[in-house]
């Protein structure tokens, strides 16, 4: 009995294991639009930057953090003005929902639930981001 509990438990955790992704599964441009029809789109590249595009405002090669062994992840996108000494950092939440598509969802402000929120929708942006084939 105790050898079929373990063996169970052992199948349960690999597969929570392997549903996990690593920054390397971000690599890539993905695009979406929010509710208000506004575009959006990560590029994540090789170096470990991210390009932010939100409506007409492009920013290049950003820092970002992500811990995506939790889901969702918490992601942040930090910004610096061009001389580096101040920076703003913007709390966000992705979560993959298939291989080729992410939940994006960005918080005004510091506060950052664990969980997407939907109850307070004007201080959120949320993007069903789809991974672009280049």
């Amino acid at each position: 009995m105790k050898k079929s509990i373990f063996a169970l438990l052992l199948v349960a955790f690999s597969i929570s294991a392997l549903a996990q992704h690593a920054k390397k599964d971000l690599i890539g441009k993905w695009e979406g639009t929010d509710r208000e029809n506004e575009a959006g789109a990560l590029i994540f590249k090789d170096n470990g930057k991210v390009d932010l595009k939100l409506g007409a405002r492009l920013l290049h090669d950003l820092d970002y953090k992500a811990d995506l062994t939790k889901t969702p992840a918490p992601f942040d996108i930090i910004i610096k003005t061009l001389d580096g000494k101040q920076q703003m950092t913007l709390k966000c939440l992705i979560q993959f929902t298939d291989n080729n598509t992410l939940k994006w969802q960005i918080f005004k402000g510091d506060n950052r639930p664990n969980n997407f929120d939907s109850s307070q929708l004007s201080d959120t942006i949320t993007i069903i981001l789809k991974r672009k084939k280049t």
